[in-house]
């Protein structure tokens, strides 16, 4: 498939597979004086999350960070994801470093029209990814997206890291060509990434933290142990489960870890074992 095709393809299964998102978008446009009533506000924001999530470190898109000294571009990752044999179990998908992560987060956010998303630098040797909202009624709004957990606690994540957000002066849009438009894109790639937007895109927050730290765990990433937090995000998830939420936990505990079907509760409990 070509990546412009892909790229439509992509908008598109984010567009049907996100679940209602009115609650988080409302406490995001409260907290950067945003209209929460703006459709192309609303259609930005549910790209996005969806794109932050698969793409952070442990993410479902399954990439782990480890230093590479590589400049900031994703073509490193796509390089990988083209010949890997084991895209969606066993090791990471691919291994990258803060700054390729970023870029790769920041690309396919332009990529289906969400602008301007670019690299912010909140230290000198780090890496992350900032949106600067259109519509902010107070300049230089920026909403942070920490794709690794590098110098952050195991809670932070979509406009919730503990960084500066006017560390760095200006942010542009990220504007490298990664993949050139005409550029075929492998079939199984193709399957693969759509695949995880269908699959985890409709799982609550809870669900895709608690499963994305215990992914970066095995994958001995970025993200510390959080045996506190992935207790607490189990405990909510058994009072507050969808049935996305169990369709999403029984893929990775069958088909990402390979282990006999359990019960949502029993798997649970692995993922976040008491102590």
């Amino acid at each position: 498939m070509r990546f412009d095709a892909f790229a439509a393809a992509l908008a598109e299964h984010i567009d049907r597979a996100s679940p209602p998102l009115a609650a988080e978008l409302a406490a995001l446009a409260a907290r950067h004086g945003l209209d929460a009533t703006d459709a192309n506000l609303a259609r930005d924001h549910r790209r996005l999350r969806a794109l932050f999530e698969a793409t952070r470190d442990g993410g479902f898109f399954r990439l782990r960070w480890a230093i590479t000294n590589q400049d900031p571009s994703s073509q490193r990752i796509w390089a990988e994801w083209a010949k890997s044999a084991a895209l969606g179990a066993g090791p990471a998908s691919a291994t990258a470093e803060c700054d390729e992560i970023s870029a790769l987060t920041s690309f396919l956010a332009g990529s289906v029209g969400v602008k301007p998303v670019g690299l912010f630098y909140p230290t000198w040797n780090h890496t992350i990814v900032a949106w600067q909202p259109p519509g902010a009624t107070v300049k230089g709004t920026r909403v942070l997206l920490p794709t690794t957990q590098v110098f952050l606690g195991c809670d932070d994540g979509f406009d919730a890291a503990d960084f500066d957000p006017k560390a760095q002066k200006h942010v542009w849009a990220y504007t490298p060509k990664d993949v050139a438009l005409h550029a075929m894109v492998p079939q199984r790639t193709v399957a693969f990434l759509l695949g995880q937007i269908d699959r985890w895109v409709p799982a609550s927050t809870d669900l895709l933290a608690l499963v994305r730290l215990d992914r970066a765990r095995r994958l001995h990433s970025s993200v510390a142990p959080c045996k506190h937090e992935r207790a607490v995000l189990a405990g909510r998830l058994v009072r507050n489960r969808t049935c996305a939420d169990e369709a999403a936990l029984a893929h990775y505990w069958t088909e990402e870890l390979g282990e006999a079907p359990a019960p949502f509760e029993e798997a649970l409990r692995a993922l976040a074992p008491p102590g």
